[in-house]
This record gives structure tokens, C-alpha cells and sequence, in this order.
């Protein structure tokens, strides 16, 4: 679907941003795992074909740990 592309497409953009920064972090946002949130939703989109719980899928862009 157009919706797991463009969160793939996300994801690789963001693999590569982190990558030219050099940063671990870059304003403390946590890119492997926000990387990982996006393939993981697009797997899902794409799997189910059903619309998702905006809620329940939010990333969180500092990590899982508050």
C-alpha cells in the first residue's frame, strides 16, 4: 500500500540523515528505534490491510523509556 512505502521510504531517510549527523542521538531523538517503529507499522499496513489505532502506534521519538 502507498501508506507502508511512504513509511519505508521514511525510515530509510531518516537511517541516512542519522548517518550523515553523525550523531548518536541527534536532538535526542532515538532513530534505531523510531527506524524500527516505521518497518514495524508498514509490516502491519501492509499485512492487515486495516486501518490502525493512531494512538496505540504513536512513536515515541525519545525512546521507550520516558
Amino acid at each position: 500500500t502507498g501508506g507502508a512505502r511512504l513509511l519505508r521510504r521514511g525510515a530509510g531517510a531518516v537511517e541516512e540523515w542519522g548517518a550523515e549527523a553523525g550523531l548518536e542521538r541527534p536532538y535526542g531523538m532515538d532513530l534505531p528505534e523510531l527506524v524500527a517503529w516505521a518497518r514495524e507499522l508498514a509490516d502491519v499496513v501492509e499485512r492487515d490491510g486495516a486501518a490502525v489505532d493512531a494512538g496505540a502506534w504513536a512513536p515515541r521519538l525519545r525512546g521507550s523509556k520516558p
